[in-house]
């Protein structure tokens, strides 16, 4: 499966979600390291309606050609999305250093998938806890696939866990003013870009 997009806004160090080995449910991760602290970001109510105004122009107008990555969006674009003004069809995914597991709220995101042994507690920036009861392979790109991405129909956005992307795969992010890119450390190849 391959998907057409593009990366679009900064990648933040805030924790969208983070997965733990469940407490009051009965399970385990699917993942060998599990991150437990979580942040709540600051962000300046003026500076959310300056880029919601700017993003809702884009959106009416949006580009008439189509690149070859898959959406990206920073967490600014997650508060935009928690407002309402932005459908969460709209943002793909968003690149997320802190969480620590990739996460998707569509099957249709899915190349294949499974049935966990066990469900996997996941909690929300909220601090709400849901069960996860699938994982599985998501094709980015013809070139990059995530694995071990949880499904979690109750959640509105897609995570791509920076820290998993990077450590499952030979990989490098460079980080710019105007966004970023994820390279292939062997070829050199850029994969993701914007």
């Amino acid at each position: 499966m391959h998907h057409k997009a593009e990366i679009s806004g900064n990648p933040s160090t805030k924790i969208a979600a983070y997965v733990e080995e469940a407490t009051t449910f009965e399970g385990d991760t699917p993942s060998d390291e599990l991150s437990s602290q979580s942040a709540s970001p600051k962000i300046d109510p003026a500076f959310v309606q300056a880029v919601v105004k700017e993003m809702y122009k884009v959106f009416q107008n949006p580009p008439t050609s189509e690149s070859n990555f898959p959406k990206f969006g920073g967490m600014i674009l997650v508060s935009i999305v928690n407002s309402g003004i932005i459908p969460s069809s709209v943002v793909s995914w968003i690149i997320d250093s802190g969480a620590s597991d990739h996460m998707t709220f569509t099957l249709f995101d899915f190349t294949k998938y499974f049935r966990l042994p066990k469900p996997v507690a996941v909690t929300l920036p909220d601090g709400q806890q849901k069960l996860v009861n699938f994982c599985g392979t998501v094709a980015l790109t013809d070139k990059l696939c995530l694995h071990n991405v949880l499904y979690l129909p109750d959640f509105k956005h897609k995570l791509l866990s920076l820290g998993k992307l990077l450590e499952d795969s030979k990989l490098v992010a460079n980080f710019h003013v105007s966004g970023c890119s994820i390279q292939d450390l062997s070829t050199k190849e850029v994969l993701l870009s914007g």
